[in-house]
């Protein structure tokens, strides 16, 4: 499918996922119970390879957020979760987790379902790339929903 916004629908393909990924959605309370347990001041999140949002949805509604920033590398997905989440503390990037700009700015990562595009090489590259946009103490949260590539 060409990136063609009249052909898209967010919630089919949150839909579709939701179908696929069992206890999606769990993932992000789980995630957001976990910041909120260590972090009681708001803090500053960066989600790569954000999609249409999802997580936002639940972190913006349940912890204190000082900065959200969305990043992902289809302008798509940015123009669906800025139509939902456009507000004073987020922020918009189309970037790829590969070379990410960040460099200790951020409590809190999240790259939920993102890797699994990568080889190895660059998997290595990614997550390097998050922990590296992480404050000292920051945490860093991953899960992917594929099987292992061979080497």
């Amino acid at each position: 499918m060409t990136d063609n916004k009249s052909a898209f629908s967010s919630s089919e393909y949150d839909r579709n996922i939701r179908d696929t990924v069992p206890f999606y959605e769990d993932f992000f309370v789980q995630i957001a119970d976990a910041v909120r347990a260590r972090k009681s001041d708001a803090v500053s999140w960066l989600d790569v390879g954000c999609g249409t949002g999802e997580m936002a949805r639940t972190v913006l509604n349940n912890i204190g957020i000082e900065r959200f920033v969305f990043c992902d590398s289809s302008e798509k997905m940015l123009e669906v979760a800025e139509s939902r989440f456009a507000a004073p503390n987020t922020e918009f990037i189309r970037a790829d987790i590969r070379s990410l700009p960040y460099n200790e700015e951020f409590d809190v990562v999240t790259a939920i379902m993102i890797n699994h595009y990568f080889g190895v090489n660059d998997r290595v590259k990614a997550v390097r790339n998050c922990f590296n946009a992480l404050k000292s103490g920051g945490m860093y949260f991953c899960f992917e929903n594929s099987r292992r590539l061979k080497t």
